[in-house]
């Protein structure tokens, strides 16, 4: 009879797990990229989470160290990004107006007539009737074009941007109670070694995560005082 009932456990058990996986196959494409968002959420807040309960120490009110570190966060990324699209927009105006030019255009006439004249016959091939200067007005046509299609996908980059920065917020408001209701559902037997082990890989990700930031930050700063020395020095380079 015992048997009987696991066997009807089993089967149930099974039965509604093939239920919940079939519902998540569904609605899958509907929560992707929320669950996307919540976990760059999470990630924001295993970096940020030490910052804010530092500065909660300090002034004795989370709400007001978690709204100091976001606006942080925020300026930081309103910084790169603009400082990029602008440099990026700069550039592409200059090169756009470089290429209306006609001392441009026949300087790029003479240099591939020169680069023709120098090559053998056989690397050279089937000659092109069209011109060289209009062969690039067209490939900086296209180019043009997926800019502005990257320009429109910046929009929904930004809108989940801004959401995964609400989750944010939201995390590190309430991260300690959400860590206290996660513990209390570990059983008493296992409770220290699950205790000890939310908090290792806490501090294993957010360790990881400071110090992969803390490389690209460096790596852009000398990236930067590069191109200034050499710019210096007559180099005539952009970050862009």
């Amino acid at each position: 009879m015992n048997q009987q009932k696991d066997y009807i456990q089993l089967i149930y058990r099974l039965l509604v797990g093939l239920l919940g996986i079939g519902f998540l196959y569904v609605i899958w494409p509907y929560i992707s990229s929320v669950l996307l968002m919540l976990v760059f959420a999470f990630l924001f807040t295993t970096v940020l989470l030490p910052s804010v309960d530092a500065l909660e120490r300090k002034i004795r009110n989370r709400g007001l160290s978690v709204l100091a570190v976001t606006i942080g966060l925020i300026t930081a990324i309103s910084i790169f990004i603009g400082s990029f699209a602008t440099n990026l927009a700069d550039q592409a105006g200059d090169f756009s107006q470089r290429l209306e030019t006609e001392s441009f255009m026949d300087d790029f006439n003479t240099f591939i007539d020169n680069t023709k004249a120098k090559l053998p016959s056989f690397v050279l091939g089937e000659s092109d009737a069209q011109d060289p200067a209009e062969k690039l007005n067209d490939i900086m046509g296209g180019l043009m074009s997926k800019l502005l299609t990257f320009a429109g996908a910046l929009g929904g980059f930004v809108f989940n941007m801004i959401m995964v920065i609400i989750f944010t917020i939201i995390l590190l408001l309430n991260y300690h109670q959400f860590k206290k209701t996660l513990v209390s559902f570990i059983p008493n037997k296992f409770f220290e070694v699950g205790l000890r082990l939310i908090f290792n890989i806490e501090q294993q990700v957010s360790n990881y995560l400071r110090g992969q930031f803390l490389a690209a930050t460096s790596v852009a700063i000398m990236s930067i005082v590069g191109l200034y020395i050499l710019n210096f020095f007559g180099a005539n380079l952009t970050l862009v």
